[in-house]
């Protein structure tokens, strides 16, 4: 459709007679050929006074919806959501396109887990064949698929921080473990200790998962 959507069309008197012998028909196809090249090339039109010209055109206004669907077709054979492959707008009411997104990561996770992880495996058994290594020791720490942004992680320490706070308020957690819990978080310096001002490390993005 979108290659015919301008089709010139040319009535030759006798045409019938013409294309009967093959003469005729190279003939035809020579001129017409020279015709639509001074046509692209000139913009000009040169006919017989006998020649009709028209052009016959369609109207393509569903074709850009036909290809989008196409589109989300291809981003769901592959798995990756439309809004991050097309840079497309999440459809539904209130869609925010969280959940697209969320079932990607977990996609992801799942070939890391079901695909990878057990070839890596495999490959680990023959270096550990080879040269004479304990396989069951080998591990592998996967990069987080999305890392957050800074002001995520700001966010995040300053949840934690807050928690940690009020746990030991209560008097569930005691000052030394909820410091202790801090430096597992990598929220403070390890050296850090209680009646020492902590030093805080600046949040940035990203972390390793097992």
């Amino acid at each position: 459709m979108v290659q015919e959507a301008n089709t010139d069309i040319i009535k030759v008197d006798g045409l019938s007679n013409i294309l009967a012998t093959d003469d005729g028909t190279s003939a035809m196809l020579s001129r017409f050929a020279s015709w639509k090249t001074i046509k692209s090339v000139f913009s000009v039109s040169i006919l017989d006074s006998s020649e009709e010209y028209d052009q016959k055109k369609i109207q393509l206004s569903g074709v850009k919806d036909l290809i989008w669907e196409y589109l989300k077709v291809v981003a769901a054979s592959v798995g990756i959501p439309a809004t991050r492959l097309l840079s497309a707008s999440p459809d539904g009411m209130n869609a925010t396109g969280e959940s697209d997104l969320i079932n990607y990561i977990e996609f992801l996770m799942g070939l890391q887990r079901d695909i990878f992880k057990p070839r890596l495996m495999v490959v680990d058994r023959l270096l550990a064949a080879h040269y004479g290594l304990d396989a069951t020791e080998f591990d592998y720490s996967w990069k987080c698929i999305f890392p957050e942004s800074a002001s995520q992680a700001q966010e995040r320490i300053g949840n934690t921080v807050e928690w940690l706070a009020r746990l030991t308020e209560v008097g569930i957690l005691s000052r030394e473990s909820a410091l202790e819990e801090a430096k597992n978080l990598s929220i403070v310096d390890k050296e850090a200790s209680i009646g020492k001002d902590p030093t805080i490390k600046p949040a940035t993005g990203g972390s390793n998962a097992n």
